[in-house]
């Protein structure tokens, strides 16, 4: 059985597969069966007494996969709804592409549901071409690992943007390596992927910095994986000073977009440090902060286009 968290569900007006309580690990009881109608009410009755998921057979979840990343795709193409529901709905299908992936793994399907979700970040980031504007909108966002993945992810298609980069293609991939960067976590052993590096002792940083080389492995002979995606997912965390890791390399050794990818994720941690509220003084203060702190870390065609972005000027549009 597949776990979904209750608070995606209690939206849906209608369920489309069997849901189920976990009793035990070997038990579970079947609440509400496929093609029903369930009121919310219903399933907050559960949330209140500590139950936060519920489960669906393993045939069923590429349905409800599937579901949340076509729900996606028709909110974000939809010019009458606002970019917070937009974003909102990419959180959930990207929350779902995770579980699909901790659940069987990194292959080409799941990288074409991942693509896909890349599709609908690009038409919000085509819509909102105001980085402040549009990371002011995170705040509302409840996922902390998903609000992390997009905002690197949409942060780097602009940094793109920044560059003059007009290429359509070239822009999907900076958005695809960063909603892919951090794949690697996932084989890490207990909640080291998830804590603060600052705050890992000696050996689980060892242990942290060996996640771009396990998402590299995870991703590598993956078919329809644009090798560009690939040194993106390996080189997140290289600084052009030589002093990022896994192998130290320094600016121009870094691949192109995997200096971008590498500012996009930096920006990001500083903008969701401490969990603050995101405004548009939160982000120029992190921009500030790299380029007056942190400048030897980025490339400077990096760095000046990230200055642009967070000064509005006008960008052109991919072609």
């Amino acid at each position: 059985m597949h776990p979904v968290p209750i608070d995606e569900l209690i939206a849906k007006p209608k369920v489309l597969v069997d849901l189920y309580v976990q009793l035990s690990d070997a038990k579970h009881v079947l609440i509400a069966k496929a093609g029903t109608s369930t009121s919310p009410e219903h399933l907050r009755k559960f949330k209140d007494k500590g139950v936060a998921y519920m489960y669906v057979r393993p045939e069923d979840f590429l349905s409800l996969v599937r579901q949340s990343i076509s729900v996606a795709g028709m909110a974000v193409s939809n010019r009458a709804i606002d970019n917070l529901s937009k974003l909102s709905v990419i959180e959930e299908a990207l929350s779902s592409v995770h579980r699909e992936m901790a659940a069987i793994g990194v292959n080409e399907q799941v990288l074409g549901h991942a693509k896909l979700v890349t599709e609908a970040t690009m038409t919000v980031v085509a819509g909102q071409p105001q980085l402040s504007a549009l990371i002011e909108k995170f705040q509302n966002l409840s996922n902390d690992q998903s609000k992390h993945v997009m905002m690197v992810s949409m942060v780097a298609a602009m940094l793109g943007q920044g560059h003059e980069w007009i290429k359509a293609a070239t822009l999907e991939k900076l958005a695809l390596g960063g909603l892919l960067h951090d794949v690697g976590k996932m084989k890490l052993p207990g909640d080291i992927g998830t804590k603060d590096p600052a705050r890992l002792g000696h050996d689980e940083q060892v242990i942290y910095r060996s996640h771009p080389e396990l998402g590299r492995q995870l991703l590598s002979g993956i078919k329809g994986l644009p090798d560009d995606v690939l040194l993106m997912v390996y080189e997140h965390h290289e600084h052009s000073d030589g002093s990022g890791f896994p192998r130290g390399l320094k600016d121009f050794q870094i691949s192109p977009l995997a200096r971008v990818i590498a500012l996009a994720n930096g920006f990001a941690d500083l903008v969701l440090d401490g969990g603050r509220t995101i405004t548009e003084r939160s982000a120029r203060k992190a921009a500030d902060e790299i380029e007056f702190r942190k400048a030897m870390l980025y490339n400077k065609d990096a760095l000046r286009a990230l200055r642009r972005l967070v000064d509005g000027e006008p960008l052109k549009k991919a072609a």
